[in-house]
């Protein structure tokens, strides 16, 4: 694998990801947005896998390698859902958890 078959994972992956932006906002079933997302992650590192194989070393000697790994990870961190916070009633001053 080399960098010649990158556009052969990035398409799909990134279609997937448009269409879960899509699917947001226009459907009423989250999981369909969530599911796309997945998908279109998973596409994303199994590129960095088999570029990884193919190289026959880890794929952050170069520059391109090195971007594509920070794009990954903040893809992922940045996806990553914010939890509502719970109304909790209000504790008095001297009192413990």
């Amino acid at each position: 694998m080399t960098w010649s078959e990158f556009l052969w994972f990035s398409i799909p992956a990134i279609i997937c990801w448009l269409s879960a932006g899509v699917m947001v906002y226009t459907s009423k079933k989250p999981y369909i947005a969530d599911t796309l997302s997945i998908i279109g992650t998973i596409i994303f590192a199994s590129f960095i896998v088999a570029l990884w194989i193919g190289q026959q070393r880890p794929p952050m000697r170069t520059m391109g390698e090195t971007r594509l790994w920070s794009s990954f990870l903040t893809l992922n961190f940045e996806s990553t859902p914010k939890r509502k916070k719970t109304q909790s009633t209000p504790r008095k001053r001297n009192e413990r958890k």
